[in-house]
């Protein structure tokens, strides 16, 4: 894996009808969601009278809880209650990134996956 993996993920995702974003591994911003996590996502934010940025301000402190911790975090958010799954990519212990996968319409409590 090198720092390019990120970027084969995301262009293998790039049309794919499963929701998916990656997000940067040091400011926590997302380098790259496909059409169908942009319509989810922005859907979603713009039910909750949130602009695209408030949007990830939002879900910041979920990739933040992800990188610390090294382990997946599922987080419900919202009236609709997607839910946010991400997982962390390393290499040799180097944080490369963070995966998003998003689902709408299930409605748990939000969880910590070991």
């Amino acid at each position: 894996m090198n720092m390019n993996c990120l970027e084969v993920m995301a262009q293998s995702m790039r049309n794919a009808s499963v929701p998916y974003g990656v997000i940067d591994g040091s400011d926590f911003n997302f380098q790259f969601i496909n059409s169908a996590f942009e319509q989810l996502l922005w859907g979603q934010g713009m039910h909750l009278g949130l602009t695209q940025e408030e949007c990830t301000d939002q879900l910041r402190p979920i990739a933040q809880r992800c990188a610390e911790t090294g382990l997946e975090q599922v987080h419900i958010w919202g009236p609709n209650h997607l839910r946010i799954v991400m997982v962390p990519v390393f290499d040799d212990g180097q944080l490369l990134g963070i995966q998003c996968f998003a689902h709408a319409g299930q409605q748990v409590e939000s969880e910590h996956l070991q």
